[in-house]
């Protein structure tokens, strides 16, 4: 059994220790800093909820560390490079005269398959005692019964040697061609001429109305083959 130690200030037995004198105690504050410390927590959770309170209460002073979205927009500019001018030069007079004279030829070509004597269109191609015998050629195509063929369906384009200007309103050409054309007697279709010539022409054309009119046709030469002139 431990033996209890002596109260401070005692001698064993219960008397005074003369030896040391007695120890004043001072009271135990603690009731009052257990107080203080209640008081200090009730203010702290005060501070804290009011805090807390005014923060939802207030957006105004609602803190937030992401930046806002950055609406940017984006201008894009497209370089369109210009498209190249090409600057068509107007026709000579020497090809004027050769589109008038192959736009006759044509329409000679196209009118002997069907013969049309009447057409307006020879007016424009023709003039004078061009344009009459023109319109008798394709005449006596009628009265005769016959008409004209072309191998494959292609009339034989003349191929223009040489334009020779004579002053402002008159033009000579000299022309070749391979004449494979074939007279064809339109009731049973009979071929009635299908001999291949070739064939170079001199064609008078004048400037009348406003345009370049075949007034005349001379043969030059003429080979019995499709060989082409020489």
């Amino acid at each position: 059994m431990p033996v209890p130690l002596p109260h401070a200030g005692r001698a064993p037995g219960g008397e005074p220790n003369p030896s040391r004198p007695p120890v004043a105690r001072s009271p135990r504050p603690r009731p009052r800093i257990v107080a203080l410390c209640a008081v200090a927590l009730a203010l702290a959770s005060a501070t804290a909820s009011a805090c807390s309170s005014d923060s939802s209460a207030d957006p105004k002073r609602t803190t937030s560390s992401s930046a806002p979205p950055s609406s940017s927009v984006s201008t894009t500019t497209s370089t369109t490079e210009p498209e190249p001018t090409t600057t068509t030069a107007p026709p000579t007079p020497e090809e004027k005269v050769k589109a008038a004279f192959l736009k006759a030829d044509a329409l000679a070509s196209e009118l002997s398959r069907s013969p049309m004597p009447n057409d307006p269109r020879l007016a424009e191609s023709y003039l004078g005692a061009s344009l009459d015998k023109a319109r008798s050629v394709l005449q006596g195509y009628l009265d005769r019964g016959v008409h004209i063929e072309y191998v494959d369906d292609r009339p034989p384009i003349p191929t223009v040697e040489s334009i020779q200007l004579v002053g402002p309103e008159r033009a000579l050409v000299t022309n070749c061609i391979v004449d494979s054309a074939r007279q064809v007697r339109t009731r049973d279709s009979a071929v009635i001429n299908d001999s291949v010539v070739s064939r170079r022409a001199r064609t008078e054309l004048r400037f009348s109305r406003g345009a370049w009119l075949v007034t005349a046709q001379q043969g030059v030469a003429s080979w019995p083959d499709g060989k082409g002139c020489r």
